[in-house]
């Protein structure tokens, strides 16, 4: 892989081990993915970069952005507020971009701690009451994956 990524003339290094807690994603750490089209990532990355900006986090940001995706993880030293604030001026700056002429995507809380992820729950979940009727009609005693859905269920 190195040679591969080395090859267009740049210097590319790997470790023997992976780093310390690798692939770990502690409850106190907030993890927000946003999704969607490659076209947007210019306009999807603006939006990561203003709402860090208006609300004073800074974000690292990596992942598959040619596959429709980043991954914008905040210092766990993050306040939960400040939290709060930056995932929800990320949804509406996101919302923007996706609206104002592409494909539609998405920001989702995939770790957080308690307060952080109860407070991101804002319903504004695409299809979340069709998503519990078929839960409700395959799974009437809610054994499978309980609590997945906001809110319960």
């Amino acid at each position: 892989m190195c040679e591969l990524l080395a090859a267009p003339g740049g210097a590319v290094s790997a470790a023997e081990t992976a780093p310390a807690r690798w692939g770990v994603l502690p409850s106190s750490v907030t993890v927000v993915r946003v999704s969607f089209w490659v076209s947007s990532l210019g306009p999807v990355l603006d939006a990561v970069a203003a709402a860090g900006a208006a609300t004073g986090v800074r974000p690292a940001v990596s992942g598959p952005a040619g596959a429709g995706a980043l991954y914008a993880c905040l210092d766990p030293d993050t306040a939960d507020e400040d939290a709060v604030r930056f995932v929800t001026a990320l949804r509406g700056r996101v919302a923007g971009v996706l609206e104002s002429g592409g494909p539609r995507g998405g920001v989702t809380v995939l770790t957080a701690p308690p307060a952080v992820l109860a407070a991101s729950l804002d319903g504004a979940v695409p299809g979340l009451a069709l998503m519990r009727a078929v839960k409700d009609q395959f799974d009437p005693d809610h054994r499978m994956f309980p609590d997945r859905f906001g809110g319960g269920g």
